[in-house]
């Protein structure tokens, strides 16, 4: 939160507007590492993990958003395609689900060939 609270003063400052925003870029990366280890962490405690029905195109939805927004200006572009009912639902762990997700999209952004 400290490294957040400098950049964003840099930000307003309009000093190492590049260098804020690839730190910025990292700091985000780094707050959803540890959210998953804790998300595992606590879910390994678990004797049993929680299941209920989950709008799976929903999540993808909105996981395909929050990358369009990070690779905004680049090359890349996402498209979600799809023939599945928007309102089928998956038994599972939410949590777990967007994990799996994002993790399947961040691959597809990373790795991909122009």
């Amino acid at each position: 939160m400290v490294m957040r609270s400098d950049l964003d003063l840099a930000d307003r400052t309009k000093e190492y507007s590049a260098i804020s925003t690839s730190l910025r870029s990292s700091i985000l990366y780094m707050q959803s590492m540890v959210d998953t280890l804790l998300t595992l962490t606590r879910l390994q405690s678990q004797e049993r993990v929680e299941r209920v029905p989950v709008r799976i195109y929903g999540i993808v939805q909105e996981t395909i958003a929050d990358f369009q927004k990070k690779y905004a200006g680049s090359a890349l572009h996402i498209e979600l395609v799809s023939k599945a009912n928007v309102n089928d639902t998956v038994p599972c762990n939410e949590s777990l689900c967007r994990i799996l997700i994002a993790n399947v999209v961040d691959n597809a952004c990373k790795y991909n060939k122009q």
